[in-house]
C-alpha cells in the first residue's frame, strides 16, 4: 500500500495549515446548506469526506504528541485541539444543518440508503442533540465554553501524568537492597545510572520497571518507596507541579454543568445516551452482582495469600505494596515457574510471527513487513492481506517503553476505510505499548501478560482495518457502542492461552502456564468493578468543591468492594486518565459490559473449534467488519445466533457457574 503518513511536519506550520482546513470545513457547510434539494449524496457524503481528510491531518500530530512528546509540540498540540473543538462544536450546533439532517431522515430517499448510511444519519441526528443543537444561544455558548475548556484540562491531566512519571527517579548504590529484582531490570537501571554518571542504579516508575520491582523486589521498604512514588504520581502527594487534583474537580464539574444543560439528571445518565446500556440503574445492578459472585472467591484468593506470606516468614498486615511480591510467590510455588522466566520464550519477533499465523489459520490473513518513515527507529510496518489477496490495512507497531512516551497500551486511528466519491483508502491503526526495551544489539522479549496485551490491542486492531463498512462515520471502530468496543480485544485475549500459540515453551511449563489462566482472577476482577463502580458514582455526584470528596467517595466504594483497604496516601485517580484524559467517563464499566460478549464470543469456538477457519470468517465478517453500521447487539447476535449470558464470563474467571 502507498504510506503517505508524514510525521516529519514543520511545527510552525501546523496550526496555521489547520486554520486554513478548518475554514474550508465552513466554507463546504455553508455549500451543503445551500442545496436546493438536498439529500445523503450532496450533504452528508460530501462533510463525511472532509472530516476523513481533516482526521488524516490531524492524527500524526495527535499520535506524535502522545508518543514523542515535546514542549514545543505540546504547545502546538494544545492550541490545535482548542480550534479543532471550536470547530466541533460550531458544526454539532448547527440548527439548519440539524434540520437538513431531519429532512433526509423524514424523506423517501431514506429507504433507498443503505443501512450504513441510514445508521450514519441515525447517529448524526442523535449526536446533534448531544452536542446542544436545541439550546438556546446562550446555553450553546456555553456548552462551547465547556467543551473547550474540558478539552484543555483532559490533554493537561495526560500531560502531569506523563511528567511526573518521568521526572521521579531513584539512586540505589547498595546492590544488597535489590535482592530478587531479575538481572535484565538491574542491567537498565546501571545503564541508566551510568548516563547519568552515577555509580549503583537508576530505577524510574515506567509501567515495565515499576511492576518488575513489586513483584520481584524482596526488600519491602524498597517495595513501599516504589508503590507510594506510583500511586502519588500527578497528585498532592507527587512531584511538585503536576498534580491534577484541581484537574479532577474542575473536569467532573464541568461535566455536570454539561449534562445539565441538555436537560440529563446527571453525567453518568448522559454518558450511556449512546451506549449500549439501557440505563444507569442496569448498569448498577450488572456491576453489584458480578461483585456479589466475586467476592467469596477474592476472599479465598485473599485468605490464602495471608496464611502463605505468614509461612515464609512475614509478620503483619499486608499491604497493597506486599500483594504483588507474595502473589508472584505463590503463583511461583504452585505452578513451578515465574513470569520473569517466560521471557526468554517469547521475543518479539517470533511472538509477532505465532500471531500473524494464527491471523491466518483463523481468519484466513498473511501479513506483510514494508520499511516506511516513522517517528522512531523501533517502529515496525505491516500490511495486512485476506485469503483473496486484497490489501486490507496497515499497522504501525511501537512497543516498547521511553522517555516523552504516554504509560499503558492502545490502539488508534491512522487513516480509516473510505471508498466512496471516487477515494479508496485502506485503513491504517496506530497499536501502541510500553513494553521493557532490550540493551543495545539484543531483541526485546516479552512476558505472557505483555502477550495478553499485544493480543488485546490487536483485535481492536482487526476491527478498524477489517471493517467492509464504505461510510467512514461507521467504519472500523467509528460508531461502535463505546461499551461494546472492547469486544474483539478481549475476544482476542483468549488466543494468548491456546497451546498453539505457546508451543515455543517446553511443554511442562506451558502446562503450568495454562493451570495458572485463573489465579487470583475474582481478586482482579474485583479490582475492575470498583473502579467502574467508582466511575459511575463520581459521574452521579452534581457537585466536587475539591479532591477529597473525590477520594472520601473512593474510600466508601472500597469499603464494600476492596478485600485489602489500600494505605491513605494512595492517590490512585490522580492518575486515572481512562476517565479524565480518555472516553471512559462514566463508561468504565465497558470493560466488563463488553467481557460478558467477548467471552460468549469465545466460547462458540470453544464449542466447535478454537481454530474454525469457519468460524473464523463468520466473526471476521460480522464483529470484526460491520463497525457501527450495525447495532452492537445485532451484530453478536449475528455471530452467536443468541443473546449473551454472563457464563462464559464467570467461568472465565474461575468462578462456579450455578444454573
Amino acid at each position: 500500500m502507498k504510506v503517505n503518513v508524514d510525521f516529519n511536519f514543520d511545527l510552525s506550520q501546523v496550526n496555521p495549515n489547520l486554520e486554513a482546513l478548518l475554514n474550508r470545513g465552513r466554507q463546504l457547510l455553508i455549500e451543503v446548506k445551500s442545496q436546493s434539494c438536498p439529500h445523503y449524496m450532496n450533504v452528508v457524503e460530501p462533510l463525511a469526506l472532509f472530516h476523513d481528510e481533516l482526521g488524516r491531518f490531524w492524527s500524526p500530530i495527535s499520535h506524535l504528541n502522545a508518543v514523542k512528546n515535546t514542549p514545543e509540540l505540546r504547545e502546538v498540540y494544545e492550541a490545535g485541539i482548542a480550534q479543532l473543538t471550536i470547530y466541533q462544536v460550531e458544526m454539532g450546533q448547527d440548527r439548519a444543518l440539524y434540520q437538513i439532517y431531519e429532512k433526509i431522515a423524514a424523506s423517501p430517499e431514506l429507504i433507498s440508503l443503505t443501512a450504513a448510511q441510514q445508521k450514519v444519519v441515525e447517529h448524526a441526528l442523535r449526536d446533534f442533540r448531544l452536542a446542544g443543537v436545541a439550546l438556546n444561544d446562550a446555553d450553546q455558548l456555553t456548552y462551547k465554553e465547556i467543551e473547550t475548556e474540558l478539552s484543555e484540562l483532559s490533554t493537561q491531566f495526560d500531560q502531569h501524568v506523563m511528567d511526573a512519571t518521568d521526572a521521579w527517579s531513584a539512586h540505589i548504590e547498595d546492590s544488597a537492597e535489590l535482592s530478587g529484582i531479575p538481572g535484565h531490570i538491574l542491567a537498565h537501571a546501571a545503564s541508566k545510572a551510568a548516563q547519568k554518571g552515577l555509580k549503583g542504579y537508576v530505577f524510574g516508575i515506567d509501567a515495565p520497571t515499576y511492576v518488575v520491582l513489586m513483584n520481584y523486589a524482596e526488600n519491602r521498604a524498597v517495595r513501599q518507596r516504589f508503590y507510594q512514588a506510583y500511586v502519588t504520581r500527578a497528585s498532592d502527594l507527587g512531584e511538585a507541579g503536576f498534580d491534577n487534583s484541581e484537574i479532577m474537580v474542575k473536569i467532573v464539574n464541568l461535566k455536570q454543568k454539561q449534562a445539565s444543560l441538555l436537560g440529563f439528571k446527571d453525567y453518568a445518565h448522559y454518558s450511556l445516551a449512546n451506549k449500549m446500556a439501557p440505563s444507569v440503574e442496569a448498569v448498577f445492578t450488572f456491576l453489584e452482582d458480578l461483585c456479589v459472585k466475586s467476592r467469596p472467591y477474592a476472599e479465598a484468593e485473599i485468605k490464602n495469600l495471608t496464611a502463605f506470606a505468614k509461612q515464609k516468614g512475614f509478620a503483619g498486615q499486608l499491604e497493597s505494596y506486599d500483594v504483588p511480591y507474595y502473589s508472584e510467590l505463590l503463583k511461583q510455588e504452585m505452578f513451578g515457574f515465574s513470569e520473569e522466566e517466560l521471557r526468554p520464550y517469547f521475543p518479539i519477533s517470533k511472538v509477532l510471527n505465532r500471531f500473524f499465523e494464527l491471523l491466518q489459520r483463523v481468519f484466513g490473513l498473511r501479513y506483510q513487513e514494508v520499511k516506511v518513515e516513522a517517528w522512531h527507529p523501533d517502529v515496525q510496518f505491516f500490511e495486512v492481506y485476506d485469503e483473496s489477496n486484497q490489501l486490507r490495512g496497515g499497522i504501525y507497531f511501537d512497543l516498547y517503553a521511553r522517555p516523552q512516551k504516554r504509560s499503558g497500551a492502545w490502539m488508534d486511528d491512522c487513516q480509516g476505510r473510505v471508498f466512496k466519491g471516487g477515494r479508496q483508502q485502506d485503513p491504517i491503526a496506530f497499536l501502541t505499548a510500553n513494553f521493557l526495551s532490550a540493551g543495545e544489539g539484543l531483541e526485546p522479549c516479552l512476558t505472557h501478560d505483555d502477550l495478553i496485551t499485544l493480543f488485546h490491542e490487536m483485535g481492536h486492531v482487526l476491527q478498524h482495518i477489517l471493517t467492509r463498512v464504505d461510510e467512514p462515520d461507521v467504519a472500523g471502530i467509528s460508531g461502535v457502542a463505546w461499551d461494546a468496543v472492547e469486544l474483539p480485544s478481549q475476544f482476542m485475549e483468549n488466543f494468548a492461552w491456546q497451546k498453539d500459540v505457546l508451543h515455543d515453551l517446553p511443554a511442562d511449563l506451558r502446562d503450568q502456564l495454562l493451570k495458572s489462566r485463573h489465579f487470583q482472577a475474582p481478586l482482579h476482577m474485583l479490582r475492575q468493578l470498583e473502579f467502574a463502580i467508582f466511575d459511575l458514582r463520581l459521574h452521579e455526584t452534581l457537585h466536587l468543591n475539591s479532591a477529597s470528596d473525590i477520594l472520601d467517595l473512593l474510600k466508601t466504594v472500597r469499603q464494600k468492594t476492596a478485600i485489602l483497604l489500600v494505605p491513605d496516601y494512595n492517590r490512585f485517580v490522580h492518575s486515572f486518565g481512562h476517565i479524565f484524559a480518555g472516553g471512559y467517563s462514566a463508561g468504565y464499566y465497558s470493560y466488563k459490559w463488553a467481557e460478558v460478549l467477548s467471552c460468549d464470543a469465545f466460547s462458540r469456538f470453544e464449542e466447535e473449534g478454537v481454530y474454525s477457519r469457519e468460524l473464523g470468517l463468520l466473526f471476521r465478517e460480522t464483529v470484526l467488519a460491520l463497525g457501527g453500521a450495525v447495532d452492537a447487539m445485532d451484530v453478536f447476535v449475528k455471530f452467536r445466533g443468541r443473546l449473551p449470558t454472563v457464563d462464559a464470563l464467570l467461568r472465565s474467571s474461575g468462578m462456579e457457574v450455578k444454573s
